[in-house]
């Protein structure tokens, strides 16, 4: 009888053991859907910068931005056109993130903190060939200042 208790006992163990391992997310699979994130800021002139981040599912980890990822800047003045400005993240840490935008050779650079976009330097290279010098002074963030899409972990 004790060894049926000893045997149903490891069987049990066995089992939740099995369940356990079954269920954990060791982060390298992400399914079909990249996460993505979106910052909303303003400058002092109302112009409105939306940025998205879309993660690079080739890449094992809890998703914050980093070398690879993609992003698309849209720029919204209060009166004239909307521009967009779409490619790769270059670098990223400490919340300085480095932006090259396709058919750019410079870089472009974002700074966040606390989930809000706060700041951008640099020259900004959009669709059409044309390039729209990054906002003086500190980013308000807007109404939507942080959406997280999908974003489990964020780590900045």
């Amino acid at each position: 009888m004790a060894d049926k208790r000893f045997g149903l006992g490891i069987l049990a163990i066995v089992l939740v053991f099995g369940l356990t391992v079954a269920e954990c997310d060791n982060g390298t699979t992400s399914g079909d859907t990249p996460r993505t994130a979106v910052f909303v800021s303003t400058d002092a002139t109302g112009t409105e910068f939306r940025l998205t981040f879309t993660e690079n599912l080739s890449r094992a980890t809890a998703f914050s931005p980093a070398a690879g990822d993609s992003f698309e800047l849209r720029i919204a003045p209060v009166s004239g056109q909307v521009q967009i400005s779409r490619g790769v993240v270059q670098s990223s840490s400490g919340g300085n993130i480095s932006l090259l935008p396709t058919g750019a050779t410079t870089p472009f650079s974002v700074m966040v903190s606390g989930g809000n976009m706060t700041g951008i330097t640099g020259t900004i290279t959009v669709e059409g060939g044309g390039a729209v010098s990054a906002p003086e002074g500190v980013l308000t963030p807007g109404a939507s200042a942080r959406q997280w899409i999908g974003w489990d972990n964020m780590a900045w």
